[in-house]
């Protein structure tokens, strides 16, 4: 989906560069052959400095057609980088709402690219929502706060079974 968005975001800001981090996999050559047609694309492999990564970029997409915990948008959060992710239920449960995240509707590589277009343009409020989801991050989704929680469920389990 990103990749078939890219070429409408470089038509509205034709500096953008896209980086895409990670290994290699089933669908490698298929989008490596899209990188190529998308234009200013780079596709860095494996990484061990992803958090340095989205730290400098100015936006970071979660294009996910689903999504079983959302933790790529969690960092992202963390990092405070402005997001756009696709509004599917796991990503919806992490970002929160658009007070958060740009939100598209998954598999519409139109409205990706307009949601990364807008984030890229309107800087201001992309850093918005930018602070507002790492003020979320921070109070929901630091090891501290999750270890709790995990403890405070494994804890009510057990009363429950004990009754």
């Amino acid at each position: 989906m990103l990749l078939e968005a890219w070429p409408a975001v470089l038509r509205a800001e034709p500096d953008a560069v896209l980086l895409l981090a990670g290994s290699e996999g089933t669908e490698t050559a298929r989008l490596t052959a899209l990188a190529e047609t998308a234009g200013s694309v780079r596709l860095l492999g494996p990484r061990d400095d992803v958090f340095d990564l989205m730290a400098a970029a100015d936006a970071f997409a979660v294009p996910s057609r689903w999504e079983g915990l959302g933790s790529a948008a969690m960092e992202a959060m963390g990092v405070g980088v402005p997001l756009v992710c696709a509004d599917v239920p796991a990503l919806r449960e992490t970002v929160g709402s658009e007070d958060y995240a740009r939100l598209v509707a998954p598999e519409r590589p139109a409205e990706l690219a307009a949601a990364l277009t807008d984030t890229l343009e309107d800087r201001a409020s992309a850093r918005v929502r930018a602070k507002a989801a790492r003020a979320r991050f921070l109070t929901a989704f630091t090891l501290h706060h999750v270890s709790a929680q995990m403890v405070g469920f494994y804890e009510r389990s057990l009363r429950l079974r004990q009754v």
